[in-house]
C-alpha cells in the first residue's frame, strides 16, 4: 500500500479545503495528524522550522500545529517569527508536544500560541480545536469586513467610532 503524499504541492484542493501546516521531526506524528485531519483539510507536513517558513512563503496555511523540541530552530522561536511578523502572525498556531509541565505550557502559550496539546493527545481533541479556531478565525474575519465593526458601545449606546471620535474631541476641548 502507497503512503499519502502529505508533502506534495498539489493545490487542486485549495479552494475547498483549508491547508494545515504540521511541524514535527517526528514523521510518525505528522502521519498520524495527517490521519486523523485530512477528511476536512490539506496536511502540508515539514520537518523543521526552516522548512515550515519556506512552505509558509511559498503557500500560506490556514493553521499550524507544532512541535516544541525540534532540531536547530525550536518550535518556540518558529512561533515568535510567525507572530512577530504582519504577514503571518493572523494564523492560528497549535502546540503539541511531549513537554507536559505548566511551565512549558504557560511558556508555549505566552510565545503565542492559540492552544497546547501534550503527547499522547486525543483525535478527537485535536479535531475539535482545530475546527473551533478555524471557524473563529472566519468569524474574526466577517466582522471586521462588516460595518458594524465600527461600531462601539459608548455610556450604553451603540456609537459609530468616528462619531465617538468626534465627541471625545469635542469633549476635551
Amino acid at each position: 500500500q502507497e503512503p499519502v503524499n502529505v508533502l506534495s504541492d498539489d493545490n487542486s484542493g485549495k479552494g475547498s479545503k483549508p491547508i494545515i501546516l504540521v511541524v514535527d521531526d517526528n514523521e510518525d506524528i505528522i502521519w498520524l495528524i495527517n490521519d486523523i485531519l485530512s477528511d476536512e483539510y490539506i496536511i502540508k507536513g515539514a520537518n523543521n522550522a526552516n522548512e515550515a517558513l519556506r512552505q509558509i512563503e511559498s503557500q500560506m496555511p490556514e493553521l499550524i500545529i507544532t512541535d516544541i523540541m525540534m532540531p536547530e530552530v525550536s518550535g518556540l522561536e518558529l512561533i515568535n517569527q510567525i507572530k512577530s511578523d504582519k504577514i503571518t502572525r493572523h494564523i492560528p498556531l497549535v502546540i503539541i508536544s511531549a513537554k507536559i509541565s505548566d511551565a512549558d505550557q504557560s511558556e508555549g502559550l505566552d510565545v503565542g500560541a492559540d492552544a497546547y496539546l501534550t503527547k499522547p493527545f486525543s483525535s478527537m481533541v485535536l479535531r475539535s480545536l482545530v475546527n473551533r479556531l478555524l471557524i473563529a478565525k472566519e468569524e474574526l474575519k466577517e466582522y471586521y469586513y462588516s460595518p458594524e465593526s465600527a461600531y462601539e458601545y459608548a455610556d450604553g449606546q451603540l456609537v459609530h467610532q468616528e462619531d465617538k471620535d468626534f465627541m471625545d474631541s469635542v469633549i476635551s476641548v
